[in-house]
């Protein structure tokens, strides 16, 4: 279904009239208006899943997301989708990285213990499935994806909104990993 949906929306963006007979998707002489502004809107595909979605990602994606793992699973998985876009005839540089971080920030140990005391009962899901860090922590964690080409880093958030780490990440985090001009 992912790949037929990207291949319709594609079709939608670029052509005046779109016809597609898919297993999962049918189109007949479909239009779409306004199309974008950009000569290629970028798609972002989600997950790692190393059979289909990262062949996906290969064949469709201008950006590829995935969840902040250990840096050998990330590294590993930027080897599978390499294979792919050899398969299908793609540079992977083309492909944009992006990790989806899962963080309370805060500005030293103790405050992060506060904030572990105090949001931990909040969240949404378990909250081993966080990484409580302070703002130096969080770029030595990132800087290691950065180096293997990660680029962007979007931090998840849930409600209620934890307004302090996205301030840390901007402030700190985020200028610690933006490339220097040469």
């Amino acid at each position: 279904m992912l790949d037929e949906a990207c291949r319709v929306m594609r079709g939608l963006w670029t052509e005046e009239r779109f016809s597609f007979d898919g297993e999962h998707y049918r189109l007949d002489d479909a239009q779409l208006a306004p199309k974008p502004l950009q000569a290629r809107l970028p798609l972002m595909i989600g997950g790692a899943g190393e059979k289909r979605t990262l062949r996906i990602v290969a064949e469709h994606a201008d950006v590829w997301n995935t969840g902040l793992d250990e840096i050998e699973t990330f590294r590993h998985k930027l080897d599978v989708l390499s294979r792919h876009c050899e398969d299908v005839g793609r540079d992977p540089a083309e492909i944009r990285k992006s990790l989806t971080v899962r963080a309370i920030l805060a500005d030293d140990e103790a405050a992060l213990r506060a904030r572990r005391r105090e949001l931990a009962p909040k969240l949404p899901i378990d909250e081993s499935e966080f990484l409580f860090l302070t703002p130096e922590q969080c770029v030595e964690r990132l800087l290691a994806f950065h180096e293997l080409g990660a680029r962007d880093f979007l931090l998840a958030a849930y409600a209620p909104y934890d307004w302090q780490s996205l301030e840390l990440l901007a402030r700190e985090v985020a200028p610690a990993l933006r490339p220097t001009p040469d």
